[in-house]
């Protein structure tokens, strides 16, 4: 159960009461764990040491005087290499702060306002990879562990960590309702934490190679993971595939296809979730694939369109209005 930590010799105070009270509400209404993680972050690591500083002890105290210093000490914040915050960390570290002033209405004075800092989309057009790129990422994987997990993050837009939690029981055959794999929200043990998450279709012939998999295993692998180390442990057991050898893998393949940008398991994500958008303009449907909880990350970063798209969509407005 999340507990704030209080300073040494200090008696709990109202306001930290109140933020461990919120962190149990987040907890006991949802499973994801980053979800949990960002609120106790924001919350513990921004809003508390600044009421510490400034003597806010009581939830009365938090008003709208101490919100707009909170949000002024942000904006002139450094980081250290000495550049300032950006204005998409700024209001996220702020987005914490008015879910739990929303929380405790009541307690702190009304009409207390948390400001939303103007946060500029992303423009990813330039730095994505191309179909033809991801194609040719998955092709230079290696081995077919190698192709299948790239495929499936091109394909897809799974976050690698989701990828390399995957296990043989996640794959699910539903006939001619589709091929899916099924992505859980899992404690922090590793194991599946109750049937919530989401499922993702898949194309019969990645679910092929993912079968495949589960085939060729070792019958002794003692790890239920879908991707697993191609080589035993000093112990003699396989282990689960580690995020810095699947970072690796990623780095070798793009080398190999002759990729001239950057590449890296997150720019997966990203290339997927931007075609997806350009091809079906869907942003919900892309939510759910995505896992997000809601439409803002998508508005923010893949619901804009190129400046080719731009071009193509205002040259057939045109040519239908010369029509």
């Amino acid at each position: 159960m999340p507990t704030v930590k209080v300073l040494p010799g200090g008696a709990v105070t109202e306001l930290e009461n109140a933020i461990t009270d919120y962190l149990v509400n987040v907890e006991a209404r949802t499973r994801n764990k980053r979800t949990r993680e960002f609120y106790a972050d924001g919350l513990e690591r921004i809003l508390l040491p600044f009421c510490r500083a400034q003597g806010i002890n009581r939830l009365d105290q938090l008003d709208q005087r101490a919100i707009d210093r909170l949000a002024a000490e942000l904006n002139s914040r450094r980081k250290d290499d000495g550049k300032a915050l950006s204005p998409a960390t700024v209001a996220t570290y702020l987005r914490s702060t008015r879910q739990f002033i929303k929380w405790a209405a009541g307690s702190v004075p009304a009409g207390v306002s948390v400001p939303r800092p103007k946060v500029p989309k992303q423009d990813l057009s330039e730095k994505v990879l191309t179909r033809a790129e991801m194609q040719a990422l998955v092709e230079s994987g290696q081995t077919i562990r190698d192709q299948a997990l790239l495929e499936l993050m091109c394909s897809t837009g799974l976050r690698l960590g989701e990828a390399l939690a995957l296990t043989v029981d996640d794959l699910a055959d539903r006939g001619r309702a589709g091929r899916f794999v099924l992505i859980r929200h899992r404690s922090k043990g590793g194991g599946a934490k109750g049937e919530s998450g989401r499922e993702l279709p898949v194309r019969p012939a990645l679910f092929s190679l993912l079968r495949q998999l589960t085939l060729r295993r070792p019958a002794d692998a003692l790890t239920s993971h879908l991707f697993i180390t191609a080589r035993r442990r000093p112990n003699g057991e396989y282990a689960p595939l580690a995020k810095r050898s699947a970072e690796d893998m990623v780095d070798v393949a793009a080398e190999r296809a002759g990729i001239k940008k950057r590449v890296y398991p997150h720019l997966l994500r990203h290339s997927f979730a931007t075609d997806f958008m350009r091809r079906t303009n869907n942003p919900v449907t892309l939510q759910r694939i995505l896992g997000h909880a809601d439409l803002s990350m998508i508005a923010n970063t893949y619901s804009h369109p190129s400046s080719t798209d731009l071009y193509e969509s205002m040259m057939g407005y045109l040519q239908k209005d010369a029509d």
